[in-house]
């Protein structure tokens, strides 16, 4: 069964309507959009608690992938493999894009035990 999960747009704010002043967006800011969707479209209206600023160090290409890779991530554990307390989980790539993500957001779970892999030349840099 396939199923439709988060697309990430990433814009500068055209317009913000009267209840979005509430959070901060103004014209002109550089936003990573998340909502759920499925067709192709140039203009798109969302709820303020969905847009998200970008700091001004970040491309849209940076932020684009980091949204993919933590999104994946998140989905992966807590979706479809349900990570619980006390559970372990074995990461692979852990010092790679959705590994990384993944080590980070299986951290947030107390007593999880993060076991990874990592390419020879990466082991060092990810685990010393």
């Amino acid at each position: 069964m396939w199923r439709r999960y988060r697309l990430v747009i990433i814009r500068i704010i055209a317009f913000v309507g009267f209840f979005a002043m509430w959070h901060v967006l103004q014209v002109g800011q550089r936003v990573l959009v998340v909502q759920r969707m499925n067709c192709w479209v140039e203009r798109l209206v969302v709820p303020a608690t969905d847009v998200y600023i970008l700091p001004e160090s970040l491309t849209f290409q940076e932020a684009a992938v980091l949204a993919f890779d933590y999104i994946t991530a998140y989905l992966t554990l807590f979706r479809h493999a349900n990570l619980q307390t006390g559970q372990g989980v074995l990461i692979h790539r852990a010092s790679e894009g959705i590994g990384f993500a993944a080590s980070q957001l299986a951290k947030t779970i107390p007593e999880v035990v993060v076991f990874g892999t990592a390419p020879e030349a990466q082991v060092c840099l990810f685990v010393c």
